[in-house]
C-alpha cells in the first residue's frame, strides 16, 4: 500500500514544477541579464564612440587648435610640428585624435637625429590646456631607427579625449 499524500506538500512540488517548467522570458534571471545588457548599451551610447579627429598644430609649447572636419577619415597633419624635439629625436608630423575608444590617440612621424644608430626610444607627448595644465599624457616607442631615418610611431593614452586648442611637450624618456 501507498502512504498517504500530503496535500501540502503535493501543493509545494506542483508550484516548484510549475515554476521550473515556465518558458524562459517568464524567468526573473533573463530579465536581469536583459537590464544589465541594457545599461550597458545605453552607457556605450551616450558616451562611446570616436569623436572626429582634431588637427594639431604642435611646437615646443605652442598653441595648436583642434577642429572637427566633415569626414573623420581626413586627418591633416601638423603643418610645423619641428619645433616639438628632444635629444635629437624630432617630430616631422603629428596627428592628434580619439582613438575609437574614447581616449586621446596620435600619430606621429619621428626623425632619429641623434647623430648614431638608436635601436629604441621611448617618447612621452604632454598635452596641455591653455593654463598648461595637463589634458592628456600620451606615450610611444620606436625601435630600429638609424640616424638620419624616420619612424612612424604611434601614441596611446588612457585619458579621455576632448577637442579644444592645446599645447604640447616633447619628451624622449630613453634611447639606446
Amino acid at each position: 500500500m501507498t502512504a498517504p499524500i500530503d496535500p501540502r506538500a503535493q501543493a509545494k512540488a506542483d508550484k516548484a514544477y510549475r515554476k521550473a517548467t515556465r518558458p524562459w522570458y517568464r524567468k526573473k534571471r533573463f530579465w536581469l541579464l536583459g537590464g544589465v545588457a541594457l545599461i550597458v548599451v545605453i552607457s556605450i551610447a551616450s558616451n562611446g564612440g570616436s569623436k572626429a579627429p582634431s588637427t594639431a598644430q604642435p611646437s615646443n609649447q605652442a598653441q595648436a587648435t583642434s577642429s572637427t572636419p566633415a569626414t573623420p577619415a581626413a586627418v591633416a597633419d601638423a603643418t610645423d610640428p619641428s619645433a616639438l624635439a628632444d635629444n635629437g629625436w624630432t617630430v616631422d608630423t603629428f596627428t592628434i585624435q580619439g582613438d575609437g575608444a574614447g581616449n586621446f590617440g596620435a600619430d606621429a612621424r619621428i626623425v632619429n637625429d641623434t647623430g648614431a644608430d638608436t635601436q629604441a626610444a621611448a617618447f612621452t607627448m604632454t598635452v596641455l590646456d591653455d593654463s598648461n595644465n595637463i589634458v592628456a599624457t600620451l606615450v610611444g616607442s620606436a625601435s630600429e631607427v638609424a640616424d638620419g631615418e624616420t619612424a612612424t610611431v604611434q601614441f596611446a593614452s588612457t585619458d579621455p579625449f576632448a577637442e579644444g586648442a592645446f599645447l604640447y611637450d616633447f619628451q624622449v624618456d630613453a634611447s639606446y
